[in-house]
């Protein structure tokens, strides 16, 4: 009996303790839901405090142009709709870069991993970006050899993150300035390296660059407004690969990207 007594008794303590434990495991997964509600909150806050502006000067010069009964100045009708034009492509970079930053970041989202030739889909963004680095008068330097090197990745998205990063880079050099980009395979990683001549970060705002919508500069050097979301989707897309990204600058005196994946 005295057995029983005690098998009941351990049988009971057994259960209080897996009862506690469950009850911890509830009260944390409460508390990670609501830190991460109040997180998508302020992150969707700052999406419309972002879209809100551009959206409304675009229709406050399209209302103006249909309401005028004429437009005799040429020029005058040009520069508003230029403007138009500007605050509409703003707009939709920022609903596409918010697209994919939520993408990324849905707990739901897999990646198609495939082997692939990771310096030819550098080269084809790079190629996909001349024409960008061109009209700012940029150069872009290859410092690597075409050997190919193969590695398991996301090609859509590592695309898209190589692109961020190297449009950054080019958002923020003057004219005639280098972007030189280096590839390297070590120990079974490949790094590489984009490094820029521009205008820098300084060590106050660095560790803050992949905050979604954080910009050091509301506008780069050809008065474009950041959206503040490339090097926050760049940054989410390298973690899913389990790869790296780390960036290292300094008031003018540019900007080194580092990328490391395992091959």
């Amino acid at each position: 009996m005295k057995k029983e007594n005690n098998s009941s008794k351990e049988y009971i303590n057994d259960l209080e303790d897996k009862i506690l434990d469950l009850s911890i495991k509830l009260k944390n997964s409460v508390t990670n839901q609501k830190k991460e509600n109040e997180a998508n909150e302020r992150l969707i806050s700052k999406f419309l405090h972002n879209i809100k502006n551009p959206v409304g000067v675009a229709y406050s010069f399209s209302d103006m142009i249909l309401s005028s009964k004429n437009y005799d100045d040429s020029e005058k009708l040009k520069k508003h709709v230029e403007i138009i034009n500007d605050s509409t492509k703003f707009s939709i970079k920022l609903l596409n870069d918010f697209a994919v930053f939520r993408t990324v970041k849905s707990s739901e989202f897999k990646l198609d991993l495939k082997k692939c030739d990771y310096v030819k889909i550098v080269n084809e963004v790079i190629e996909n970006c001349k024409e960008k680095a061109i009209k700012q008068g940029v150069s872009i330097k290859k410092q690597y050899l075409n050997n190919k090197l193969y590695v398991e990745v996301d090609e859509k998205y590592l695309k898209i993150a190589l692109k961020e990063i190297i449009e950054n880079a080019i958002r923020f050099s003057q004219a005639n300035a280098i972007i030189t980009i280096n590839i390297v395979s070590n120990n079974g990683k490949i790094e590489t390296t984009i490094f820029d001549e521009g205008v820098g970060i300084s060590s106050e705002n660095i560790k803050a660059v992949f905050d979604p919508f954080f910009v050091v500069n509301t506008y780069s050097l050809q008065k474009e407004k950041c959206v503040g979301l490339g090097l926050s989707v760049a940054k989410n897309i390298v973690n899913l690969h389990n790869g790296e990204i780390s960036i290292q600058s300094e008031l003018g005196q540019g900007t080194n990207v580092k990328l490391v994946l395992n091959s």
